[in-house]
């Protein structure tokens, strides 16, 4: 089937469905890698139970944006621009962040403002074949379609350059406080839907080298490498998770929870999560679903102990009820925890 790619009049992503693919459902990179991690999660997002963006989420936002309008400003300088130049144009674009994150986003890429520039002065503008934000033909966006499941895919590239005929290199930027590494990119969903549409798109390169810049502490990982050959197995990964978006699209009151520890310890949908509505009568019967629940469980209670931590803390008093349990920070000294826990309030009666 032929990739698509995103028209040189609009950088938005309603410009992709007409009229090149009537009737299509663009489906992003993030709903399709919740459709696949956790369906459940999925769920939460479409219909719109999870209304929470964290602020360090805003401000990687607005990193990537900085970075995106700093390299528009070399390429339409042709590259014509020192670096210590386009280190100060990178200042001025993070200093204009969103008001309510930018002191969050100019941490975020402080440590790297100058490295980050220094490495660009050596790229040829020529060499620049997509980027986040750019205009018609170099635009980050990639697509690719399934007639047959009423799905057009997308995902935009950070940075994606030239080193010849048959290799492109990669860069994404994480601006978040976790540390990537190698390894990290090749298990990564991300990584194997962008080198799926990179390989969908450009017919020539045998191998995808992807890096990340890890903005925050200015570290940059090894290359993952990903290999046209094995392309037929990037598919299959990919158009999986598209079908499990398809299918519970209709139906997300019934989609299924698949929890671990390490992604339900970090899913913003565990206060939603099916999974922990189990049975615990059934526990002889079906005691891995038990412990899959408990996963789930114990994110949701972390979920909400941080929902009511955050009342605490803008409102600086403890939340009590008529039961007399509380919440906060005035747990009795004897059994005081440095962080805030579940207390009872003992009664005039009590020892």
């Amino acid at each position: 089937m032929k990739p698509v790619a995103k028209p040189a009049e609009s950088n938005t992503l309603d410009s992709f469905l007409e009229p090149e693919a009537p009737g299509l459902c663009i489906v992003d990179r993030t709903e399709l890698e919740r459709s696949a991690e956790c369906p459940a999660q999925a769920a939460a997002h479409a219909t719109g139970k999870n209304k929470c963006a964290s602020s360090i989420a805003a401000a990687g936002n607005e990193v990537h944006l900085a970075l995106s309008k700093a390299l528009t400003d070399y390429l339409d300088m042709q590259g014509g621009i020192n670096v210590g130049e386009l280190a100060d144009t990178l200042t001025g674009h993070l200093n204009a962040s969103r008001p309510d994150v930018q002191p969050e986003a100019i941490d975020a890429c402080r440590a790297s403002i100058y490295a980050w520039a220094k490495f660009i002065s050596t790229v040829s503008p020529a060499n620049v074949l997509r980027y986040d934000g750019g205009r018609g033909d170099k635009s980050g966006q990639l697509a690719y379609d399934w007639p047959d499941l009423g799905i057009r895919v997308t995902s935009e590239v950070d940075l994606l350059l030239s080193k010849g005929r048959e290799l492109l290199v990669e860069y994404d930027y994480k601006a978040g406080n976790k540390l990537w590494t190698t390894a990290d990119v090749e298990a990564a969903f991300q990584f194997a839907l962008h080198a799926f549409l990179v390989f969908k798109t450009f017919e020539e390169p045998q191998a995808l080298l992807v890096r990340i810049w890890n903005t925050r502490s200015n570290k940059v990982t090894w290359s993952a490498e990903f290999l046209r050959k094995d392309l037929p197995a990037i598919e299959r990964r990919v158009r999986s998770a598209a079908e499990a978006w398809r299918k519970w699209r209709d139906k997300p009151e019934k989609a299924p929870a698949f929890p671990t520890i390490q992604k339900c310890s970090i899913c913003d949908a565990a206060a939603f999560c099916p999974a922990t509505n189990f049975d615990i009568q059934e526990f002889a019967k079906d005691r891995e679903t038990a412990i899959d629940s408990l996963v789930a469980m114990e994110a949701k209670v972390d979920a909400l102990k941080k929902l009511a931590g955050a009342w605490v803390d803008k409102n600086q008093r403890d939340i009590v009820t008529a039961a007399g349990n509380c919440f906060g920070v005035g747990k009795p000294a004897s059994t005081r925890k440095p962080t805030k826990a579940l207390y009872s309030v003992k009664s005039d009666g009590d020892a």
